[in-house]
């Protein structure tokens, strides 16, 4: 009996050997009795069309099966005379796709109708042959059932074959399925890329106006006018200069609730100072040369000071919530701290902040992640601060310095804590914000004496830099931009008055 194997190989191998085995039932039949002639030329007729069908389905080939057949043959039905054996083409014409049935599977209803009548003739003519007993009828009637097993073998496999196309269909459509939605991921991607190159060249687009503004104020630098401020870097230079108040900048806001009040100023870049404004729970971002605010950040609680950080972020202290908020145009980040923290300053040496505490009094070193590195709270036994409003880091970021206003001193701490120095005057009442000079020098507001006084690295006074003659009332906030010599002091009320150092005659 033929092998077959399963899929579309093993239903055509199962469906030569049926035509092998009809090209045999035909050598029987030309010896039979003419009574039977016409009744199995109808027979052969269907087995024709079987294999005609197989032919056509599966583009059966010469193979070793047909190697095996004493003659190759196909049963032709001559419907006006006997059977007789023609000769097959060793190569058989390829199917035409027109002539397939797609819609039933290749025409499987006809054939396994064909298939069914077959096998009923071929039980009919065993039925028929059982009741004779010469040995050729015998070795028939053996071949008959032979010849039923096989056809059985191949409908079985047959109709596995097409539940096979079936699955292979239905995964056919599954795996369309998916492709369409990679296609809308795809188009997805591509129109996300789109804005992301836009957004990219946005950025460089004004990278590229910042490099020559960057250029523009570069120049402005080697001015004549520039090199002439460049002197003034010392504290000792500061104190032979004299500093002319050269603007008054308006800070309030139609957003704002009350009355402003600055409790802390900081460049956040070339022409904008970010300002903490402590009666109306925000940081205002004031454009120098237009006298306009740009930018009004609410915060949750009031702020104290401010002072900015790498990558255009800015961090402010709110003082009751005993939180540090982290301003950022990417971000929005709060550290959680322990205590009423007051001032604050970036040291970008160490890359991490220093804070003041009112509640309890202390002065503490963080990261960036809000981890405490370093705790100023007792020395020798005894508190350090009584109530530090303010700090600033020297300009080499070695020291600290720390404004308290109920002890009305300036303390000079390292960073490592060895250093303790403490520095007091009849004029300093009530000491406020307070800035570093290039030279580590120290300017500081007397809130209650409206006085600037200029202190020297050492702690040792040098002079009141500025007074209520030139318009100091209640300074609350201080910064000074070495690189241009301007100083900007923040006020009790609604405004910040710009100061510039001009040399002096000699």
């Amino acid at each position: 009996m033929t092998d077959l194997v399963r899929g579309p190989s093993g239903c055509k191998n199962a469906f030569f050997s049926i035509r092998f085995s009809v090209n045999e039932i035909a050598l029987h039949v030309e010896d039979s009795t003419d009574k039977q002639i016409t009744r199995e030329k109808d027979m052969f007729n269907v087995l024709g069309r079987i294999c005609e069908s197989k032919d056509q389905t599966y583009k059966i080939k010469s193979s070793s099966h047909e190697a095996r057949s004493v003659s190759d043959v196909t049963l032709v039905a001559v419907r006006d005379g006997p059977l007789r054996r023609t000769p097959e083409p060793r190569n058989l014409e390829q199917a035409s796709p027109g002539n397939s049935r797609h819609g039933d599977q290749f025409g499987e209803s006809r054939i396994l109708s064909d298939t069914a009548l077959v096998r009923d003739y071929l039980v009919a003519r065993g039925r028929a042959l059982s009741s004779q007993h010469s040995v050729s009828v015998h070795e028939e009637r053996e071949a008959l059932l032979r010849y039923i097993d096989v056809l059985d073998l191949a409908q079985t496999t047959f109709e596995k074959v097409c539940q096979e196309l079936v699955d292979a269909k239905d995964s056919l459509a599954a795996l369309e399925e998916i492709k369409a939605r990679f296609l809308v991921e795809h188009e997805t991607l591509i129109a996300e890329n789109y804005r992301k190159t836009q957004e990219l060249a946005e950025v460089m687009k004004i990278n590229s106006g910042l490099n020559k503004e960057i250029d523009r104020l570069k120049g402005s630098r080697n001015s004549r006018h520039f090199k002439s401020l460049r002197k003034f870097t010392s504290t000792t230079d500061m104190a032979k200069a004299r500093f002319v108040l050269i603007d008054e900048l308006n800070v309030t806001s139609g957003l704002d609730k009350n009355s402003c009040r600055v409790t802390g100023c900081v460049l956040a870049s070339p022409c904008t100072l970010a300002l903490a404004d402590c009666n109306n729970s925000a940081v205002k971002i004031l454009d120098v040369n237009t006298n306009t605010i740009v930018e009004y950040h609410q915060l949750p609680a009031a702020p104290w000071d401010i002072t900015a950080l790498p990558n255009d972020e800015l961090a402010v202290t709110l003082q009751l919530r005993k939180e540090i908020q982290i301003i950022s145009k990417y971000r929005a980040m709060f550290l959680k701290v322990d205590g009423d923290c007051r001032g604050i300053d970036f040291l970008f040496k160490h890359n991490s902040l220093v804070v003041s505490y009112v509640d309890p009094e202390k002065v503490e070193i963080l990261d960036l992640q809000g981890v405490v590195l370093k705790s100023f709270t007792f020395r020798e036994g005894n508190v350090m601060f009584l109530r530090p409003h303010y700090v600033c880091s020297s300009s080499n970021e070695d020291y600290i310095f720390v404004s308290d206003t109920m002890k009305h001193t300036i303390t000079k701490l390292s960073v490592t804590g060895d250093t303790f120095e403490s520095y007091s005057d009849p004029e300093l009442a009530e000491p406020e914000g307070l800035c570093s000079t290039s030279d580590g020098g120290l300017l500081v507001c007397s809130y209650n004496q409206n006085y600037i006084h200029l202190v020297s690295k050492n702690l040792e006074r040098i002079s009141a830099l500025l007074s209520s003659a030139e318009g100091i009332e209640e300074p609350q906030a201080i910064y000074y931009d070495w690189k241009t010599n301007k100083l900007y002091v923040a006020l009790y009320k609604n405004n910040i008055k710009v100061f510039t150092a001009q040399p002096s005659s000699k």
